[in-house]
Order: structure tokens, then C-alpha cells, then sequence
């Protein structure tokens, strides 16, 4: 089974080889199981594994109205740092943390497309600041969505039946712990760089006549064929501070009292800069999210409640016989003494 599915700069192949099995019980299941490849989660059994078939994914939710087309707006995030966690077993797991800083829904906007269809839209503020320093057609608009001014605002593609009210506050329980998200921020400016440093050249010989010119990148065209340089040359400049996104991240964990949201990997960025935040494309929910986004219960308990994955079990320790352990290492013992007695002897004898 090989299907090509295009990305937004890029072409992937999905193919299942001999190790994959698609569950033919019913072309229903079929069709799900291809579709969950397509959507980049694809499950790969062993050959010595018994296969099981796929759970069968969630498409609607009755008391939501949810459904598995349905788009929900993103959030506008700060990122903290990076941290980690343990297992059981002793493996590191890296965290990212990242703030939701009073993340608001400023508007909503409908665009018409060809066809009679339309694209639905909401503008999301966050990181408060003060009204002297916020331009007066934006104060307007805060003021008619009732909500203190904003140093940041966005636009996220949603549906329809997705759209928020103004003012609506989008908490850190927006998202769920094992949901996919994506992530768009700003990476570190690293200044003007050489070509070694910027996309990682082998730069000129040390020796051999090479003079003053060790680090350089070499030869950047012909003479008269072509007769000039090739856009797109790599060539020295400034390396960094570039809009770049990362893709399919696992939501670890969820703080709602400090409104920070966990996730497993590293996000483009340093200390403070503003994350974009929205669930990945290719989502396969288990369970129903939040729709269209969290609301406050009014019990403490349940609104403060922190949520985590859940970590694997601790594998129980072999049991050890501490007589056993003393009879190999006197074995050991006595076998290196009498190594070392034939040495000796050999030597005697040689002399």
C-alpha cells in the first residue's frame, strides 16, 4: 500500500512494507486504517508480535457537537524554558514550557471563497500592556470586545461551527495531554556567520598553500558559461531569527493554576519568545477535546486539577541471591590466583 500525500513544502511517500498489516475485516475498517496512514499515525507491528487491530477513531461527539473535521482555534503562548521529566525506568523525557499569558478571542472574520463557500476566522490578543503605548484604532477595537489592550494579536483558520464570542479567555486546559500540536515561533538570531557556521561547510585545506583563506567558502561561479552567480547561492550572512514551525509535538503535561502547557521536544525560540500554539494537522483523537474550547466549571478542584500522561509501570527488580553473587566472585577469585601461580612457574623455568 503506498500513497502520496502532499504537504505544504513537500511531497512524502507513506509505504507499508511486509511488516505492516492493514485490518481487512470490512472495507469500513480498511478505509480508516488507510486514512490514519495518510494522516501520518500509522501503527507498525512486528512480524513475532501478534497483530491487533486499530482502535476504531472517534469522529463525533454528542454533547459538543464535535466532529472529526471540526478546526479549534489555537493559542497565542510564551515560551518559559526547557526542563525535563523521568519514568520509571529511568529515561529522560524533554519538556518545553510554555505560558498561555490571558489569551483572549479579539473577533471573528468570514471570507467568502469561489464556489459559495467561506473561510472562518478568530483573532486571538494576548500579553497585556498599557493603553499609552497601544495605537488608537486598536483601542478601539478593544474596547468593542471588551477586553484590555494586547501586545500581540493572531489569526487562526477555524470552522464553523468553532467560532468563539469575543472576550472568550482560552486556558491551558484548551489543550489535552497526548494530543499533537504544532508550533511556530521565531529561532535564535545568531548575527552575521560564515558560510561554516551557517550551513555547515567544509571550508579550504589547512596547509598546502592555502593562505588567509581557511574558513572562506570557495568558488562562487564560472567565468563566461554562466557568467554569473545562481540565485539562492549559500553564501555568508545573518544566520538566524527566522519564522520556522515544528510539527506533531506530544502535549505532556497541563499546569491550569500557572496556565502552562508541557510539551515533549524542543520548540524554535529563546527565553520569551511568542509561540504560536494550534493542534497539528494530522490529529487522531482517542478521546473527544475540549469544544469549542474549555469553560471554566466554577469547582476549584476540578478547574485547578493538573493534567499529566499517564508514565509506564515500574518494572519489578530481578531478585538477587547473595550467596550465589559470593560463591561466582570466590570462583573468580581463586581462578585469577591460579593464573598467576602458572605464570610464575613458566617464568622459573624459562630461568
Amino acid at each position: 500500500y503506498q500513497r502520496r500525500v502532499r504537504d505544504k513544502n513537500r511531497d512524502r511517500v507513506l509505504m507499508a512494507g511486509i511488516w505492516f498489516r492493514l485490518p481487512l475485516v470490512s472495507p469500513l475498517t480498511t478505509l480508516r486504517a488507510r486514512r490514519k496512514v495518510v494522516r501520518g499515525v500509522a501503527e507498525i507491528v512486528p512480524a513475532d508480535v501478534e497483530w491487533k487491530p486499530m482502535e476504531p477513531e472517534l469522529t463525533y461527539d454528542p454533547r459538543t457537537s464535535w466532529t472529526d473535521t471540526s478546526k479549534r482555534v489555537g493559542a497565542i503562548g510564551i515560551k518559559l524554558g526547557m526542563t525535563s521529566d523521568w519514568t520509571d525506568k529511568g529515561d529522560r523525557i524533554a519538556l518545553t514550557a510554555i505560558q498561555i499569558p490571558n489569551c483572549k478571542v479579539l473577533g471573528s472574520r468570514i471570507v467568502a471563497k469561489a464556489k459559495g463557500s467561506f473561510a472562518y476566522s478568530l483573532q486571538v490578543a494576548a500579553r497585556d500592556t498599557v493603553i499609552k503605548k497601544t495605537p488608537k484604532p486598536l483601542q478601539g477595537i478593544f474596547a468593542q470586545a471588551g477586553i484590555e489592550p494586547k501586545k500581540t494579536i493572531m489569526q487562526f483558520e477555524v470552522t464553523k461551527d468553532a467560532i468563539l464570542p469575543p472576550g472568550s479567555e482560552i486556558l491551558a486546559k484548551h489543550f489535552v495531554p497526548g494530543q499533537l500540536v504544532t508550533l511556530q515561533g521565531i529561532t535564535r538570531g545568531k548575527g552575521f556567520e560564515g558560510v561554516m557556521s551557517r550551513y555547515g561547510f567544509k571550508g579550504q585545506p589547512a596547509s598546502h598553500g592555502v593562505s588567509l583563506t581557511h574558513r572562506s567558502l570557495g568558488s562562487t561561479g564560472n567565468r563566461k558559461s554562466p557568467g554569473k552567480v545562481f540565485k539562492g547561492k549559500r553564501m555568508p550572512g545573518h544566520h538566524g531569527s527566522k519564522l520556522r514551525t515544528v510539527m506533531n509535538l506530544q502535549v505532556y503535561m497541563v499546569d491550569p493554576i500557572h496556565n502552562i502547557v508541557y510539551v515533549r521536544g524542543a520548540v524554535p525560540g529563546s527565553k520569551g519568545t511568542v509561540i504560536r500554539v494550534k493542534d497539528a494537522l494530522w490529529q487522531v483523537w482517542k478521546r473527544p477535546p475540549p469544544f469549542p474550547t474549555y469553560v471554566p466549571t466554577g469547582d476549584e478542584e476540578v478547574d485547578n486539577k493538573p493534567m499529566i500522561l499517564v508514565k509506564e509501570p515500574l518494572s519489578k527488580p530481578k531478585e538477587v541471591d547473595v550467596k550465589e553473587v559470593k560463591a561466582k566472585y570466590e570462583e573468580i577469585q581463586k581462578s585469577k590466583k591460579l593464573k598467576e601461580l602458572e605464570l610464575e612457574r613458566k617464568r622459573k623455568k624459562k630461568g
